[in-house]
């Protein structure tokens, strides 16, 4: 399993000046870039750019109070890209949050062989030498028999004319949940609150547990104002 930032919204050159000089609006010095034009959006609502409340006016205590509201349209004015690594069972889940930009790996033009094994968390998690040496064992046993079968369905397909694709295509039907789904995707922050806040949980799959918490790691860094209401632990 891998998780991976690669892009996340910044403010355009000269932007700065602009929000001040057109708009009358101070930027926060500390805060990123993300959260600058969140804000921007928020009080472009209510024409609130010279800060009138104190107690909103920084652009940490403007989000809690957001937050604390529960609205969270503004967030969707910032975006953030991760590469993934995860398996198909990852992917299975994931797809039910229909907000999210994802380009996976092509099962039907990536030969299975490229592909790797990822091992479920909760044989990870086994103490035991000798009872982890068995589950890998037994993993790696019905992965090389899949990747066999998969090899052979190819060839045969193949022999009777189908192209690449189309062998190639019948052929996935044999690949397990184990099987690794490399993955970009790209989400707004309300997106990727609501999704951490439903998948980072102690009652959610695990690989989802440990992937939304890496993502969350690094929202925390990229966006700390639009997280700061956001658990270190997974929510229970």
């Amino acid at each position: 399993m891998l998780v991976y930032p690669l892009a996340a919204t910044a403010l355009l050159p000269g932007a700065n000046e602009f929000i001040d000089a057109y708009l009358g609006f101070e930027v926060d010095p500390h805060a990123k870039d993300a959260e600058t034009i969140c804000e921007v959006a928020g009080r472009n609502c209510y024409n609130s750019f010279n800060r009138p409340n104190p107690a909103t006016a920084t652009t940490t205590t403007y989000f809690a109070n957001i937050q604390e509201q529960g609205h969270e349209s503004i967030f969707t004015h910032g975006t953030v890209t991760f590469y993934i690594e995860a398996s198909r069972s990852f992917l299975t889940e994931f797809n039910t949050h229909s907000f999210v930009g994802r380009s996976v790996r092509s099962q039907r033009f990536v030969n299975a062989g490229d592909l790797g094994m990822v091992i479920p968390p909760a044989v990870l998690e086994i103490e035991d030498d000798d009872q982890y040496v068995e589950a890998w064992n037994i993993l790696a046993r019905v992965f090389n028999a899949s990747q066999t079968a998969y090899e052979e369905l190819e060839e045969l397909l193949s022999l009777r004319g189908l192209s690449r694709k189309q062998s190639r295509e019948a052929a996935r039907a044999v690949l397990p949940n184990m099987m690794e789904s490399p993955m970009v995707v790209t989400g707004n922050h309300q997106t990727w609150r609501d999704l951490i806040r439903k998948r980072y949980s102690v009652h959610a799959d695990k690989e989802m547990q440990l992937i939304t918490g890496s993502m969350l790691h690094y929202l925390k860094d990229i966006a700390p104002a639009i997280y700061q209401d956001f658990p270190v632990n997974p929510f229970e």
